[in-house]
């Protein structure tokens, strides 16, 4: 799961979470971490960051790359078809509880289309949030495979020693964002949305161009009978 990838990083890292809705109010979920020179170091090198678990899933996962600054950087995306699909992709890089209230919609009406999407961050400042039951077993019965004193000693309490990004996209729309400071502690929340409307302009100047015609039929109605009338006296 893609929080595997989070969760190992937990020192200096930036994680970006985008999500770009497409025209069907499915899209696609692409997540980056970047660790730092120093950060991997500590951690033992890129070896230790695996993605094994990722393979034959519905996550690609792209081959780990090294920045021109040595950030080490791994990447996966996803498809989505619906909000509910992409709640569970959101619950598999994070934890359930991170992002709620999920909404993808596309609405068209005539000569108009609206895309919104929108969802609810919260970050209570536990490392533990970024688990589940499933992880924490395989993990020995720690949510993250650290405990306290280790994440202490990794730094992973410090300010600044990770951030997340979450970014909202829709077509013709105004993304929208939030970053929040995961080793800051204390909760952080944010409420992202991000909407556009298409009116389709083709649409409303033939319509136009219709009441245009519809009223000079009246008119000239109008007057071929006012004619008839005046030639009948």
């Amino acid at each position: 799961m893609v929080s595997t990838i989070v969760l190992l990083s937990g020192c200096r890292t930036t994680v970006g979470i985008e999500i770009t809705q497409n025209d069907s109010a499915g899209g696609t979920i692409s997540v980056q971490v970047g660790i730092d020179e120093e950060a991997l170091a500590a951690l033992g090198g890129g070896d230790v960051i695996l993605t094994e678990d990722l393979e034959g899933t519905t996550w690609e996962v792209s081959k780990p790359t090294t920045d021109a600054d040595g950030t080490f950087v791994v990447s996966a995306e996803r498809d989505f078809a619906d909000a509910g699909e992409l709640q569970q992709a959101l619950d598999e890089i994070a934890g359930p509880g991170v992002f709620t209230d999920v909404t993808s919609q596309v609405q068209r009406g005539f000569a108009m289309t609206e895309h919104t999407m929108s969802l609810d961050v919260s970050v209570s400042g536990d490392w533990a949030q970024f688990s589940d039951d499933a992880l924490t077993e395989t993990l020995g019965g720690l949510p993250i495979g650290y405990t306290p004193n280790e994440l202490a000693l990794l730094g992973a309490d410090q300010p600044g020693v990770a951030t997340m990004e979450v970014t909202l996209v829709v077509p013709g729309g105004t993304p929208d964002s939030a970053e929040f400071d995961l080793g800051a502690g204390g909760p952080q929340s944010a409420a992202l949305a991000s909407a556009s409307e298409d009116r389709d302009s083709n649409v409303i100047v033939i319509g136009a161009v219709g009441s245009v015609l519809v009223l000079m039929g009246l008119i000239t109605g109008i007057a071929a009978l006012l004619r008839r009338r005046r030639r009948k006296r």
